[in-house]
């Protein structure tokens, strides 16, 4: 097996083709009809042929071409090499899984874990078994092999070995009909290649090889992404086999697969590329600008766009239209969302469910409307009528005498139940094909093997969905296996779209216009000016492989793709495309189509930590004054988040709450500071930070009336419940969810032992003098602020008292360890500031612990000394000079991890410790 590599700042595919020319050099043509060339896509194949015509154009040769494979068409190539009869059609395997699942209940039941229902529907099932044990083959893993690894786990390894049960099933059902799957013809193919039991068949098969056509000219070309079976067949042909990868030689294998333990050289010159918008509108707007700049120095075929997904596609190809930017959507429709395939939704609809609104979806589908109504304005007048009718009248669309009275209207319905009746037999699913192919060809007025008379200009991708629905249909036909049962055409339907679902249906590209595609067909593209949109955390990289009977962990103990393999692929894959490309636009959004806040692709995060924090700084910048809340949610940093800090301004004022944020982990003070603050989850109950807050305004306002200084427990118990009510009512509304009305209970139990309580302390000769009280304390040059919740006066005496709904032990060991020092400086510098108050004399200070325990519902008090108070003092001047030092070190993460189980920062932080399997 050769092997190749071409620095990563050159042009791949141009380097490629030099090279497979040079290698197969002639003065007057070029003959490549022996040359096989194995690429990640498609796409990256008719690129490459572009290329060498190009090339040859040039030289003025003339050349056959190569043959194009991807890495699973070139497994399934092997097939040729082994004496396999017939292989399975896609539909006889899902045919097959169905029916061993329908015999083999008992093992479905231990995968469900229940019982299996009448009339269970068993496609969804068998497609998802089907997709596990394909990609599970892939890398030569079956499912006895993973019930082994999972030998420790009693459920999870019940739940594979049913797997293998029906697994045998779904053979035996194949073998009785004289067929194989494809997946286990590449299997049988690669072992009789590798291992044949005997010198009669391993001569055959040498001599099939030597003769091979394509003898030592096979280029494999930048597959980075391998699976165990394609390794195994580049090994079955290793002498024939010339590895091409980009990049730096050390980073791939034998197989030229990426390594699973590289280490991509950080990039530190990404902050001029990357733009953070606020929406995918303002990211298109963005690439319309950067388009723009370019000032018409490079052609529509020099320019890539990447595209993710629909959400950030459909803004951009619009604002690209009224550019006059001519863009080709390489990418293409799924089935469903062509005429073809919303026609078909909207006829399962109604056969579903005959009501007003399905009936006017499907006859206003504009082929059963051309077909139904003699003209559009036929059309438009029955609409208005019918629904004008319908909206007097309760109605059966069919059967019903009520449109007896309404005879046009009538006509309409019976023309279209006449329409679909045959669909509402029940048959087997051949005869459904053979019924809701004849409905199309009705509607769509076509024969067998024309397109829709009717429709001459129809797009070229519709009628591309119409022939992938003949395909298939011509597959479900003649299959040798049936199920039997007989049932609707709606299952038929739905099965037939489900397999369509994966079917990207792509317009015709114009001559000139700019290429719109996804992620993993960008770094082949060699495209000069390359502008990757969408670059979101879930988007690149993708949101999490894991399945449910395949979680993440598990894929790594099965040596399987999992999410950090793929985030090493997409890491490398930026780093090629950002070395090669001259000009680059890179743009996030801040927030998705439906407003939810979105998280940077961790892969902007691949630069050096003070980068990182810059990045995040920009990504986090809020238009106004307003404090951005911002999602965290699964969110990781690249690297250590011990980054080297700084402020940009001097701090010489702090809220008193501050000093234990800093105390307890300086990175979160840092990140406070900035106002990057993480989301707090929408949920229909209220959050521990909304519940205390709702027990502080409660006892604020009670506070402030006349009856603060009451000594009856049940006058003050019956006002802290009429202040609750209200509070509760306020934050939402008349008609609370059920949930919150189980936390008001708890509140309302926690007030009314609270009630006893105060009017203990009321009888103890103590009142409350001042609520929610405002100060400011001065220690030289610096200003701190606080909001002391309640001061209690009797006679001479003083009782600062701060309000605690979580668990509190004490005054002081809430402030003081004495192996770690001050955690928080709170009291003791209210302590101060009422020293200073009183003329020198030291307030008690007393927490009012009112726990979710109703036993620990109690004041706390502590009397701060001299020594103390001082000492508190030092260390807030202390804590000022140290964020102010400049020192880039001072805001490390914290080293004590129990501070990180309740922070919200934690996922940033990457302090959430993953479960291994």
């Amino acid at each position: 097996m050769k092997k190749t590599t071409i620095p990563i700042t050159e042009p791949f595919l141009l380097r490629v083709a030099d090279l497979i020319i040079k290698n197969h050099n002639s003065t007057e043509s070029y003959d490549f009809s022996d040359v096989m060339i194995v690429l990640p896509g498609s796409r990256s194949g008719r690129r490459l042929l572009e290329i060498l015509c190009e090339k040859l154009t040039i030289e003025n040769a003339l050349f056959s071409p190569p043959r194009f494979l991807t890495p699973g068409k070139f497994c399934e190539f092997l097939i040729n090499f082994s004496e396999i009869d017939k292989i399975a059609l896609d539909v006889e395997e899902i045919f097959a899984w169905i029916l061993a699942l329908e015999n083999e209940n008992e093992a479905l039941e231990t995968l469900l874990n229940k019982p299996v229902a009448e009339n269970y529907n068993y496609l969804p099932f068998a497609i998802a078994i089907r997709q596990i044990y394909n990609e599970l083959a892939g890398d030569l893993i079956f499912f006895d092999d993973v019930a082994k690894i999972t030998r420790d786990n009693g459920r999870e390894t019940e739940r594979w070995l049913a797997l293998h049960e029906i697994y045998k099933t779904y053979l035996k059902i194949l073998e009785s009909n004289s067929i194989i799957d494809k997946t286990s013809a590449i299997t049988k193919a690669l072992l009789s290649i590798t291992c044949s039991e005997s010198e009669a068949a391993r001569g055959k098969i040498v001599e099939s090889l030597e003769t091979f056509k394509y003898t030592n000219n096979i280029y494999v070309v930048g597959v980075v992404d391998m699976f165990e079976r394609f390794r195994a067949a580049l090994n079955c042909l290793s002498d024939k086999i010339t590895i091409i990868s980009h990049g730096e030689k050390e980073w791939f294998g034998d197989e030229g697969g990426l390594q699973s333990d590289i280490n991509i050289k950080k990039s530190d010159d990404l902050s001029d590329k990357v733009k953070f918008c606020e929406s995918y509108s303002e990211q298109s707007a963005e690439t319309v600008n950067f388009l723009r700049g370019l000032e018409g120095k490079y052609s529509c075929r020099d320019i890539i766009i990447s595209a993710p997904d629909d959400d950030i596609r459909r803004p951009l190809k619009q604002y690209l239209t009224e550019a006059e930017v001519p863009t080709h959507d390489s990418l293409g429709s799924v089935f469903g969302q062509t005429e073809l395939g919303i026609l078909l939704k909207s006829l399962t609809d109604y056969l579903n469910e005959k009501t007003v609104k399905t009936f006017l979806n499907l006859i206003c589908h504009p082929v059963i409307e051309k077909y139904i109504f003699r003209s559009e304005e036929e059309s438009a007048i029955f609409i208005e009528n019918f629904q004008r009718f319908a909206s007097e009248h309760i109605l059966e669309l069919t059967g019903s005498k009520v449109f007896d009275e309404k005879p046009e209207q009538k006509e309409i319905i019976v023309k279209t139940e006449n329409l679909i009746a045959p669909l509402c037999e029940k048959s087997t699913i051949k005869k459904s094909v053979e019924n809701i192919n004849e409905l199309l060809s009705e509607v769509y007025n076509i024969n067998k093997n024309d397109q829709p008379a009717a429709y001459p200009a129809i797009p070229m991708f519709h009628l591309e969905a119409i022939k992938k629905w003949r395909e298939l249909s011509d597959r479900i036909l003649s299959s040798g296996i049936e199920i039997k049962e007989k049932s609707d055409s709606t299952k038929t339907i739905k099965l037939m779209c489900q397999l369509l679902s994966g079917e990207k249906l792509a317009p015709a590209a114009e001559t000139e216009a700019v290429d719109i595609i996804g992620w993993l067909e960008v770094p082949l593209e060699d495209a000069p000016v390359v502008i990757l949109t969408g670059m979101n955390e879930g988007t690149v990289p993708e949101s999490k492989l894991s399945h449910v009977f395949l979680p993440n962990s598990l894929r790594k103990s099965l040596g399987i793709q999992n999410d950090s393999g793929r985030l090493n692929r997409d890491r490398y894959y930026l780093r090629t495309i950002v070395e090669s490309a001259e000009k680059i636009l890179i743009t996030a959004g801040k927030y998705s189509a439906n407003q939810d806040p979105l998280l940077p692709s961790r892969l902007l995060l691949d630069v050096s930590e003070e980068n990182q924090a810059k990045l995040l700084e920009r990504f986090y910048k809020t238009t106004n004054e307003t404090d951005r809340i911002i999602r965290t949610d699964g969110f990781e940093l690249i690297g250590s988040p011990e980054l080297e800090l700084s402020l940009d301004e001097e701090i010489n004022e702090l809220a008193v709450t501050r000093f234990k944020d800093f105390l307890e982990c300086p990175y979160r003070f840092y990140l406070k500071q900035k106002k990057i603050y993480p989301c707090k989850e929408l949920t229909k109950e209220m959050p521990a930070f909304q519940f205390g807050t709702i027990i502080h305004n409660i006892l604020e306002q009670f506070g402030n009336s006349e009856l603060a200084n009451s000594e009856n427990p049940n006058i003050i118990r019956s006002k802290l419940k009429e202040l609750l009510d209200k509070e509760i009512e306020r934050e939402f509304g008349e008609k609370p969810h059920p949930a919150v009305l189980i936390q008001r209970d708890s509140m309302l139990k926690r007030l009314n032992v609270l009630a006893e309580k105060q009017a203990e302390r009321a009888k103890n000769g103590w009142e409350i003098k001042e609520t929610e009280k405002e100060i400011i304390i001065e220690l030289a040059e610096y200003k701190i602020k606080g909001k002391i919740d309640r001061i209690d006066e009797k006679i001479t005496q003083k009782c600062i008292i701060d309000y605690k709904t979580g668990k509190v032990k004490g005054v002081k060991s809430e402030h003081y360890n004495k192996n770690t020092g001050w955690t928080n400086l709170q009291l003791p510098l209210y302590a101060y500031w009422g020293k200073i108050k009183s003329n020198g004399k030291i307030p008690v200070t007393a927490y009012f612990s009112i726990q979710k325990n109703t036993s620990e519902i109690k004041l706390l008090e502590y009397e701060w000394s001299e020594e103390e108070i001082d000492e508190a003092i030092k260390e807030a001047v202390n804590i000022f000079k140290k964020i102010n030092s400049g020192d880039k070190s001072t805001f490390k993460r914290t080293d004590n991890m129990k501070n990180c189980s309740y922070c919200d920062y934690k996922k940033l932080c990457n302090r959430d410790v993953e479960i291994n399997y």
